[in-house]
Order: structure tokens, then C-alpha cells, then sequence
């Protein structure tokens, strides 16, 4: 395992793992004056007019976007976003793993460092959360794939 440089892909998982749990946590400080059932709710809405004219048929239903609550909503939409987009990436860490570990483990770090600047980008602002979106997705899980084309390329002798 050691002379194949497999040891990395371990790492990476430990890594993911930790990224993960902090991922989760996060949000949690944003409600943490809120007592009961209350906490367990992942995200809090609102009933706002979207026209500007006060009828029934002009009021939706969104996330709360102010203070605290607003914060915990975004970060927890982070989240969301990251499973949604992450699957390719989850399963590349495991198959590419085998083929090139230290990459693997850099990608999972490139990844892990972008979806905790995505999380925390998206409390403060709308829009502070793209540097995070452009290291994890555009570039990590874009290259994840892109090794695995490379070992699909190779295994049929391209």
C-alpha cells in the first residue's frame, strides 16, 4: 500500500470526513438561542408580498434571509447544494483513489477547503460564497472527473 501511495487516498477520507462534520456543525451556532422542537427545523421561513401590492395571490413562502436565522438558512442551503452536487466526486475519490492517490488527496482538499468557503461566503452575503463554489465544483469536481476519463481513456487504449 505504501509504495503505491494508496496511504493518500486514506487521508483524503479523513479530510472529506472532517469537512463534513464541520459542514454540519456550522450552521448550528446561528440558532443557538432557540429553545425546543424549534431547533431541530433545517431551515425557517417567511411569508413575504413579492410585487409590491398586498393581495393573497402575491405572497410566496421563502427562507427568512435576516440576522441569525437568515445566516443558519443559508448555511444550511450550502449543505444542501453540496450534496446535490457531489456524488461524482464522492465515488471518483474511491475510483481514483486507486489509480492516483496524492491527486486524490489534494482534490479533496481543494474541495474540502472550497465547500467551507462556500458555507461561510454564504452568511454573510448573497454572492460570498462563489470563490468557495468555484474551488469545489468547478475546479476539484471537475478535475475528479476528469481523471476518471483519463483512466477510462487508458483501459481502452486511447
Amino acid at each position: 500500500m505504501v509504495s503505491a501511495d494508496k496511504h493518500w487516498t486514506y487521508l483524503a477520507v479523513v479530510v472529506f470526513g472532517r469537512t463534513l462534520t464541520f459542514l454540519n456543525l456550522f450552521p448550528t451556532g446561528f440558532k443557538s438561542h432557540l429553545k425546543g422542537n424549534l431547533r431541530s427545523n433545517p431551515f425557517f421561513y417567511t411569508v413575504r408580498d413579492c410585487t409590491g401590492k398586498k393581495d393573497d395571490n402575491n405572497t410566496i413562502v421563502s427562507f427568512i434571509e435576516d440576522g441569525d436565522i437568515g445566516k443558519y438558512n443559508r448555511a444550511n442551503r450550502s449543505i444542501h447544494h453540496m450534496v446535490e452536487n457531489f456524488g461524482a466526486f464522492l465515488i471518483g475519490t474511491v475510483l481514483v483513489g486507486d489509480v492516483f492517490p496524492k491527486s486524490v488527496f489534494v482534490l479533496v482538499c481543494i474541495f474540502s477547503l472550497g465547500r467551507v468557503l462556500h458555507q461561510v461566503g454564504y452568511t454573510t452575503k448573497y454572492g460570498g460564497h462563489a470563490a468557495g463554489f468555484l474551488l469545489s465544483i468547478i475546479l476539484a469536481n471537475s478535475m475528479m472527473e476528469g481523471f476518471c476519463l483519463l483512466v477510462f481513456l487508458g483501459g481502452v487504449g486511447a
